[in-house]
């Protein structure tokens, strides 16, 4: 009996072994289950983490991509702003030269009417001049002339002195008329350099 006690007893111990197997087969398998869970777990924290590391890298880089646009929109807005005022500029000075070259034109055309004038002014004198000296000269013959017809009229001189004197009056007038061409030449000179 005993050998039977032994035997189921060592049955038992057998079963029990294997229920004991079982349970730490059983914790082990739960442990391990825990393990894969909690990896599970971990790998979905890292997942999701990654997830927000990507996607706070997109933000950033949306945000540097748009701070970029930005940028080279202020950028063109100031290059822009920089040749609009550059073209403001050079329209000015186009402004201001040819405002400067009329008021050049339109000085040299007033010197122009003023030197014409006054070389207008300045003939018109020297006509008048040579008319009155012309007229004093006229007078002045014709009382010489008219003093040598007394002279001549009066029959107090010969007849070689009576041509003499004829001969100077016809010498002077011709001489005259020689002498006043190159007056007229000489005036006309001084009125072109006033």
């Amino acid at each position: 009996m005993l050998l039977i006690l032994s035997i189921l007893f060592s049955g038992c111990d057998f079963l029990d072994s294997e229920e004991i197997k079982l349970k730490k087969i059983s914790s082990q398998t739960q442990k391990d289950l825990a393990v894969l869970e909690s990896q599970k777990e971990i790998a979905t924290i890292q997942k999701e983490q990654e997830l927000e590391r990507i996607r706070l890298q997109t933000k950033m880089q949306e945000s540097n991509i748009v701070l970029g646009q930005e940028k080279e929109i202020a950028l063109f807005e100031q290059n822009f702003k920089i040749k609009e005022q550059m073209n403001d500029m050079q329209i000015k000075r186009y402004i201001l030269f040819i405002i400067t070259l009329l008021l050049i034109i339109i000085s040299f055309f007033i010197f122009y009417y003023f030197k014409k004038k006054r070389e207008d002014k300045l003939i018109a004198y020297n006509d008048n001049l040579k008319k009155y000296f012309h007229q004093k000269e006229n007078e002045t013959r014709a009382q010489i002339a008219q003093k040598l017809l007394d002279t001549i009229a009066a029959g107090n001189l010969s007849i070689q002195q009576e041509n003499q004197l004829i001969s100077a009056l016809h010498t002077q007038i011709h001489e005259e008329s020689q002498v006043e061409l190159p007056r007229k030449i000489l005036i006309n000179q001084e009125v072109q350099k006033v």
